[in-house]
């Protein structure tokens, strides 16, 4: 790791460690430093990746595309307005799914992708969403 890119995390490492110190929410403690809330989420959600990095302890997950699978699947999404109310009506089997599937849109269908949720990682899966949506 080069040293300006060791010197710059720990920087923020003691920014989230001074944040926590204050006992302040998030949002107040970003207000009162003049500070944007979403680059301190961004920032935080590369803490604990950051920690194992500078302990020498972090090991690199592996890519989709080396797996063969994904964690979380989204692909946007091509279907028409009617192919999609047809998408909600699909008939699913009796056994339970390993899958959950969720249909993200924005008004006048500006945005569209289709997200496979994994339903044995829904604690780690809905954590995603939250930023995502953020």
């Amino acid at each position: 790791m080069k040293d300006t890119d060791r010197q710059r995390i720990e920087r923020c490492l003691e920014d989230f460690d001074a944040w926590r110190a204050s006992g302040i929410k998030l949002k107040e403690y970003v207000q009162q430093r003049g500070e944007n809330l979403a680059h301190w989420r961004a920032r935080l959600s590369w803490e604990r990746r950051w920690r194992q990095m500078l302990a020498d302890t972090y090991v690199k997950a592996e890519t989709a595309g080396q797996s063969g699978a994904a964690f979380v699947r989204a692909v946007p999404n091509t279907a028409s307005a009617g192919q999609m109310a047809d998408t909600k009506s699909v008939h699913r089997p009796s056994h339970q799914p390993d899958c959950l599937h969720i249909v993200l849109s924005a008004p006048a269908g500006a945005l569209q992708a289709r997200v496979q949720w994994p339903i044995g990682q829904l604690g780690a899966s809905s954590a995603w969403l939250r930023e995502v949506l953020a």
